[in-house]
């Protein structure tokens, strides 16, 4: 099947919703300048924003579009049929081709009449948008390790994001590994997206009408059965790199931000983590007595319930600890908070019990928590 342009662009009513932005903003300048008779050097030019989130939307419109994993019902069809790995996909490629280059030259083109903008930050940018989607599918369709691939090289691209020619050059790689991701991807179709398409409905705003059989009996037996989730808590070697991969991050975006900015956003940012798995872990799982009567008791810590807390603690004291130990010692303080930011993580992750066995083992009260699921109750006569 021969792809047309046709088949690549976004719905007509897009490309004129793009134009009539272009002309609303970028019209007056063009008109003020027409009439002084000279071009005015200012930056950003309105013009210039807008041909750079057209070709972020261009490259997430190339992947949300053509790719089954976000589209629930295309998929559904797809496996329907004896469709495999090495035939085209029926409405289009999900992979880039000539046509792509040729639309995001033409952008170029136009871009060249925008004082202040280079034409080849284009390119980085629309990779940026389509490996970024396209390396998250990897994580759920038996690519995995080049999920990671992909999502490291991203951080360089990023971190390279004021050298225009070598960011350029570190994506078109980026997008070279990614295909191979992409073949052994689409090698493991069909996936079991389960978890994904019920996400993705929450997103959306909606639910499913039936809910899942362990939720339909209802509030307090729901909660009981060793089955009713699955366990988020990532494996060793799952935390290191994802740990790896935060600071990675962290070091790619903080070197591009003025200091106060990325100090702020390393201090929220441990604090905010380690508030996100106390949540997760004491969520419907009480302590099974009250600070008065830990007092009354003189039971003050409880070892099978306070367990929890280690973590936390353990990421603030680590990732603060580690910050002003790392600049002690002359570290740079993007590459010290960046460093910092990997240990608490490495902390949060691994110590402590995995939600699972805190859930089913440990000395908590069980009640009915936040969420929909916990407004289901059961009335026994």
């Amino acid at each position: 099947m021969k792809t047309k342009f046709r088949n690549l662009l976004p719905r007509a009513e897009v490309l004129l919703g793009v134009l009539l932005f272009f002309l609303l903003f970028e019209g007056p300048v063009l008109l003020y300048e027409w009439r002084l008779g000279q071009r005015l050097d200012f930056s950003p030019r309105p013009g210039a924003l807008i041909f750079q989130f057209a070709a972020l939307g261009y490259g997430a419109f190339r992947v949300l579009e053509f790719h089954p994993f976000y589209r629930a019902s295309y998929r559904r069809w797809l496996e329907a049929t004896p469709w495999k790995r090495g035939k085209p996909l029926p409405l289009g490629p999900i992979h880039l081709v000539w046509q792509d280059l040729v639309i995001l030259c033409a952008i170029g083109e136009l871009a060249t009449q925008q004082a202040g903008l280079n034409p080849l930050r284009l390119l980085p940018l629309y990779l940026l948008s389509y490996l970024g989607l396209l390396g998250y599918t990897f994580f759920s369709t038996g690519a995995r390790a080049y999920g990671y691939a992909v999502s490291f090289g991203l951080g360089l691209v990023t971190r390279l994001w004021h050298t225009t020619p070598l960011c350029a050059m570190t994506a078109v790689l980026v997008y070279m590994v990614a295909a191979f991701g992409l073949r052994q991807s689409l090698t493991a179709f069909p996936w079991d997206l389960k978890r994904i398409d019920e996400s993705f409905a929450r997103m959306r705003g909606k639910t499913a009408t039936t809910p899942p059989p362990q939720e339909q009996l209802g509030w307090p037996y729901f909660r009981l059965g060793p089955k009713v989730f699955d366990d988020p808590t990532p494996g060793r070697l799952e935390s290191v790199l994802q740990s790896l991969l935060a600071g990675w991050w962290f070091y790619s975006i903080g070197s591009l931000l003025p200091l106060p900015i990325s100090n702020n956003a390393f201090f929220n940012l441990i604090i905010f983590i380690s508030i996100g798995k106390t949540v997760t872990y004491i969520n419907g799982y009480n302590e099974p007595l009250s600070v008065w009567g830990r007092f009354r008791t003189l039971r003050w810590i409880i070892k099978g319930y306070d367990q929890v807390f280690l973590a936390p603690l353990g990421c603030i004291l680590v990732g603060l600890l580690a910050y002003a130990a790392l600049q002690t010692w002359g570290f740079e303080h993007v590459m010290a908070q960046a460093i910092s930011l990997t240990l608490a993580l490495l902390v949060l992750l691994n110590l402590g019990p995995s939600l699972v066995v805190w859930r089913l083992t440990g000395e908590h009260r069980i009640v009915p928590g936040l969420g929909k699921s916990g407004q289901l109750y059961v009335e026994v006569d």
